[in-house]
């Protein structure tokens, strides 16, 4: 007899059942838990009889379901995650698969009798059907058969005139992309070429450090063309949805109906079917964004992860982990080559740099050599005090106009969407905040209707004609939006069209990508946006980039705070003169004095980066030490608070009996934002330049059940 460890979906533990069946790990089961049948997936073996009642396997529904080097990959980051193996199961396999033994559509594969022939039949229809048949050579998949003939089919797999063959998954694709159109690829320039075999010689991790237009991707494509000979399966990872029309099509002459996507837009029927594809063989080269480092592929070979800076690249839920580190996991176990790519690489990853644990491949020149774009900083204050308060400085008018003349296009970047970000009486001076949260409502305005929204909660009220305090019906608006902005240019240039882009404009599935594509057959346009417009696009039209407010983000109280910002500004400003034209990026600011705006002006991310890291080696911050965040939320502030204050006090107390009290530093604060969805949140932090220690003692110490941890948050705040 033997004894498996099964994981369920939904089930905090893995429970155990016998089977006289020998099974492997991996393998997907049915089994009867609360007297209803589930499927699990089984996660442990042995031979020891335990000391309870243990239920009888049902059955075996797919053997080696789950490859090892996955299963090895989820207990991992359920260990140092603090998460149920079950719910990192639930994320590598799709939902349907815990439901269903067979939730995979399939197509058939039919092929003509021999014997018959086109004199048999007498209807039309019928006839027709056999001649496309024939110029088919006799066959056809049944997702291919045309309309007109469906039912013709039937009849001829009814009178046996038809009979199936083989069977494949079938595709669903997500995405409308018009592959037909795709850009062919092009020959590697010297330095191109360069950086290629620097990649292909190492076995290891390599970071691909190209300035925005260097031509990354096409070196990404070569590499993943070189390694072919193994007949490998590979993944391509990014920040962004919005990015993988993109590279699908960039990469489908290379590897025609080889290429698949993943993101968190997929319908539950377009995941199964994807996954099942992958299992299978039929696609060796998956694009996606976080989520598609823990999808399986049975011969992964190699692993790109572009614009590796990006903070998306973290799960903010259950498990909280880094797609960095799904990587390096699966690059040691597999003995697998991957790549970071980035124009702006995080501290992190120049730290493993400057400490040969990384393998640095650079690209200085732009692949089209034009010369990178020429940054003009904007002084607000000196605006403010010409009497110009609104988003569009003089200068930034003065350089649209220009751009646009000349019949070239225009980007504007403005983090902040909505109409402004904060509204109050003029008179009382009260200001309209969320009831859930501490965050002030910001203003939405869409043609006679405002309303006020919490960024935070989606909390809505109607903005009221009066104030609710003193009655009195003048307000003031501080902060600018994509809204008012767009309002602005509006006026400014009643003629030229523009395009908005942010979360309150595109909402549906495709609507970002449309809107790219209409704003790059628009000539003499502009586009407006937050972030989502920020990286990886490439207009070759694109003359001109304003960044509308630089300063967005730059004081949180956090030890990342100015890398993000310098990230998010260099990236933005990389969309501007990427082919024969130098580009103008021109930069709003009420603090243009600070050393970031220097290295930001000199395009020095090298200098930048080795100032900050110096910074950080000097107060012992990440990545030259590990700092974990304890999360204590609840509804009463008084019970947050107590529990906050109870459990710093027990962790002082166990460092100092461990002696580790000088290697591991403990303290507590509450949230930047304490209230936040009507809950109040308090932090422990803790805090050692000895990863390994302190990540011994996480596992080792006996957390309550109420808090939630994050080994190594995105930020302190």
């Amino acid at each position: 007899m033997f004894y498996y460890q099964i994981a369920l979906r939904q089930v905090q533990d893995a429970y155990t059942w016998e089977s006289t069946e020998v099974l492997n790990l991996g393998d997907r089961v049915e089994v009867r838990f609360r007297n209803r049948k589930k499927i699990g997936i089984v996660v442990g073996v042995s031979t020891d009889k335990p000391n309870f009642k243990t239920a009888p396997v049902l059955s075996l529904i797919q053997a080696n379901f789950l490859n090892e080097t996955s299963l090895k990959l989820a207990q991992y980051l359920s260990k140092t995650h603090f998460t149920a193996l079950s719910k990192v199961l639930t994320l590598m396999v799709p939902e349907s698969f815990w439901s269903k033994p067979d939730p995979v559509k399939k197509e058939t594969y039919w092929q003509l009798d021999e014997d018959l022939t086109i004199d048999i039949l007498s209807h039309p229809t019928q006839k027709k059907y056999f001649e496309f048949l024939e110029n088919n050579n006799h066959e056809v998949w049944s997702n291919e058969i045309p309309d007109a003939f469906k039912n013709t089919h039937k009849t001829f797999v009814k009178k046996t005139f038809l009979k199936a063959g083989r069977s494949r998954v079938s595709i669903e694709h997500s995405l409308k992309l018009d592959l037909a159109n795709s850009d062919s690829n092009h020959a590697l320039t010297s330095q191109q070429d360069g950086a290629l075999k620097l990649i292909l010689g190492c076995q290891s991790g390599s970071l691909l450090w190209g300035v925005t237009g260097s031509g990354k991707t096409e070196v990404y494509k070569q590499f993943f063309k070189a390694l072919q000979k193994e007949d490998p399966d590979a993944q391509f990872l990014l920040p962004e949805i919005a990015l993988t029309p993109q590279l699908i099509t960039a990469f489908n002459h290379l590897f025609p109906s080889e290429v698949a996507v993943w993101h968190s837009n997929l319908t539950a029927n377009e995941k199964v079917q994807v996954w099942a594809r992958i299992q299978s063989g039929a696609i060796k080269v998956l694009i996606g964004t976080r989520s598609a480092a823990l999808v399986p592929m049975p011969n992964l070979k190699a692993m790109i992860l572009d614009e590796e800076h990006e903070w998306t690249f973290k799960n903010e839920f259950n498990p909280r982990f880094w797609t960095h580190e799904v990587i390096e996991f699966l690059s040691k176990a597999l003995k697998i080559p991957y790549v970071y790519g980035s124009a702006t690489p995080k501290l992190r990853t120049y730290h493993l740099v400057q400490t040969k644990a990384l393998n640095l491949v650079e690209l200085p020149e732009r692949v089209h050599k034009t010369a990178m774009p020429k940054i003009t900083l904007i002084d607000l204050k000196q605006e403010a005090k010409r009497g110009n308060f609104s988003p569009v400085s003089a200068a930034l008018q003065e350089a649209i106009t220009e751009v646009l003349a000349s019949g070239k296009q225009v980007v504007l970047f403005l983090n902040k969407r909505g109409y402004a970000g904060s509204a109050m009486c003029r008179y009382c001076g009260d200001a309209f905040g969320c009831d859930n949260c501490d965050m002030s409502l910001k203003l939405h305005r869409s043609g006679s209707n405002s309303l006020l929204i919490c960024h935070v909660c989606g909390a809505m009220k109607r903005f009221p004609k009066c104030c609710p305090s003193c009655h009195k019906t003048e307000f003031t608006f501080k902060g600018w939006g994509t809204q008012q902005l767009e309002n602005q240019l509006k006026e400014l240039f009643p003629q030229t069209p523009l395009f908005r882009a942010d979360k309150d404009n595109i909402t549906g599935r495709y609507d970002f990508e449309n809107m790219l594509k209409y704003f790059k057959n628009t000539p003499q346009s502009i586009l407006l946006g937050t972030q989502m417009i920020a990286k990886g696009l490439d207009f070759a039209d694109v003359a001109l980039v304003g960044i509308v407010l630089a300063d967005v983000g730059l004081h949180l109280p956090d030890h990342h705070a100015e890398e993000r910002v310098y990230q998010l500004l260099e990236q933005v400003s990389g969309r501007a003169g990427r082919r024969h034209t130098q580009g103008q990026i021109l930069v709003q600011s009420f603090q243009t004095d600070l050393p970031l705006f220097e290295f930001l002006q000199r395009h020095n991310t090298k200098g930048f980066m080795q100032q900050k890291y110096e910074e950080h080696v000097q107060l012992k911050l990440p990545p030259l030490s590990q700092v974990s965040k304890i999360i204590i939320v609840d509804h009463n502030k008084a019970n947050a608070f107590a529990m906050c204050k109870s459990l710093y006090m027990a962790l002082e107390k166990n460092l100092e009996e461990l002696a580790l009290d000088k290697v591991i530093e403990a303290t507590w604060a509450p949230a930047f934002f304490p209230k936040l969805h009507n809950k109040y949140s308090f932090y422990v932090f803790l805090k050692s330049e000895d990863q390994a220690v302190l990540a011994n003692f996480m596992q080792n110490y006996d957390w309550p059940k109420e808090v939630k941890i994050d080994v190594s948050p995105v930020s302190l705040i």
